[in-house]
This record gives C-alpha cells, structure tokens and sequence, in this order.
C-alpha cells in the first residue's frame, strides 16, 4: 500500500476553488474548509505529496509514483 496526498497548490487556491463553484452555502464552505486544514497538517504521514496545481502534471506525478511501486514489487 502506497498513500499518496493529493494538496491544492495553497490554502487560498483551495477556497477560491470552493467558492467558485457556488454549490454550497457559507456554512458548508466553512466546515469543509476547516476539514481541509486538519487534513493539510497530516500531509507528513502519507507517502508521497502532490501538488495539484496543474492536473495534466499532477496525473503524471501520481502514474509515476504507482509506476515506481509495482516495478519494486516485481
């Protein structure tokens, strides 16, 4: 088993990215917010951080990462 982060490039690029899609009310966005920075402090326990900035690169990263782990494996 490999557990791999998936991190928004900053905190702010996260909640411009909530926002943006104006789905969810203040409250919700307030809550899954708080969710996301207890979640970005346990980035230290996973194997591997990905910085999704760009998707195409970071799709990339992660096929890489799962490439490198079957090939230990075989």
């Amino acid at each position: 088993v490999i557990s791999i982060f998936l991190y928004p490039p900053s905190f702010d690029a996260l909640e411009s990215r909530i926002r943006g899609r104006s789905t969810e009310t203040e409250d919700l966005i307030q809550q899954r917010l708080a969710k996301a920075r207890r979640e970005m402090n346990l980035k230290s326990r996973y194997d591997y951080v990905v910085i999704n900035d760009d998707l195409k690169r970071a799709s990339n990263e992660i096929k890489k990462i799962i490439k490198n782990k079957k090939s230990m494996i075989l």
